[in-house]
């Protein structure tokens, strides 16, 4: 997530120069062969007007589709740290009042905050969508995100579960399910030992049923990406509009008596390039909320935030600062 005001021209030049700089060197190239008299490779105008017309409704469908996107994904783990702050509470408010019973409370807090690690790690493991050139392995590793594997997990789980459970985990194919279904079956060992009631059981059961819940939505983003035909379709008609733009112009902008206003179809195809070019990155880069990058949606910071939560409800000093953003890029 971005955490800066404004939207920086730096940070877009790397993404987009080899687009202006073709196209400048494409657009001359057709000003060059029209000047040298062959006219035919011009088309007219009113096919390059509906033509970008019809490339801009299709991009803000797919954005509204990837907006759509991001802002579930936001929404899931909002409810997340909801959820995370329920469950503290309950947790913390159903045990006995002699304290026979701390160790599980801090198992049970502890469990949850490495269901977190588990969740964000295996949601930001690549699937083949999502992007991959070296510049993004780049970025990826400044970011800290680009190991994702279950070793990366371990280290971050170890300290919150104990090495038996931990071992066990290492078997699963989904970690953050089987951290679950241990809480489950935890709970269910303390209404067996009276050390909770029925309704307390009850309570903490629609806890964890409200996180499977949410993890399944988040899995379901994950694993599920913008059709592919969309996404494909949208790149070749912009390609097709940018190719277009000075076929449509050279025509209408030569002047007997200016015969240098010709040339203007070389900026002015610069500019209109670099704007579909950017509306398609925009979208592109927004559609994948869980991939590692600058777009996507702030879980580590969220997961700390919860992390802080929980362990000052357990009475803990040693409480871990809150994330900051790296370069202006909250993860």
């Amino acid at each position: 997530m971005f955490t800066y005001r404004a939207f920086s021209w730096r940070a877009t030049m790397p993404l987009t120069y080899p687009v202006i700089i073709g196209s400048a060197i494409y657009s001359a190239l057709v000003v060059l062969t029209y000047d040298l008299g062959w006219h035919w490779i011009s088309i007219p105008t009113f096919f390059v007007s509906v033509l970008g017309t019809a490339v801009a409704f299709y991009l803000g469908f797919e954005g509204n589709a990837a907006y759509g996107r991001l802002w579930e994904a936001r929404k899931i783990w909002g409810g997340i740290v909801n959820i995370s702050r329920t469950w503290g509470t309950h947790v913390l408010g159903f045990t006995d009042s002699d304290h026979t019973f701390d160790d599980d409370r801090r198992v049970l807090i502890y469990r949850h905050i490495a269901w977190l690690a588990a969740l964000r790690t295996q949601l930001r493991r690549l699937q083949n969508w999502e992007h991959q050139k070296p510049r993004h392995t780049k970025l990826r590793n400044f970011y800290k995100t680009l190991d994702m594997s279950s070793a990366r997990f371990h280290k971050r789980a170890k300290g919150l579960l104990d090495e038996a459970e931990l071992e066990s985990i290492k078997t699963k194919s989904n970690a953050a399910s089987q951290l679950l279904l241990n809480q489950s079956q935890h709970v269910a060992r303390l209404h067996q030992n009276k050390a909770i009631g029925d309704l307390e059981r009850i309570e903490l059961a629609e806890a964890i049923e409200k996180m499977f819940e949410l993890q399944g939505k988040s899995e379901r983003i994950k694993n599920f990406p913008l059709p592919r035909q969309y996404a494909t379709t949208s790149v070749w008609f912009v390609r097709m509009f940018i190719c277009a733009v000075p076929l449509g112009m050279v025509e209408s902008l030569i002047s007997a008596e200016e015969p240098w206003r010709i040339w203007l179809a070389v900026p002015t195809s610069m500019v209109l390039s670099w704007v579909y070019t950017m509306w398609a990155l925009v979208v592109n880069y927004s559609e994948n909320p869980f991939e590692g990058l600058a777009n996507d949606i702030p879980m580590d910071a969220l997961s700390r935030t919860i992390e802080i939560d929980l362990r000052e409800m357990l009475g803990e000093t040693d409480i871990p600062p809150a994330q900051k953003p790296i370069s202006g890029v909250l993860l």
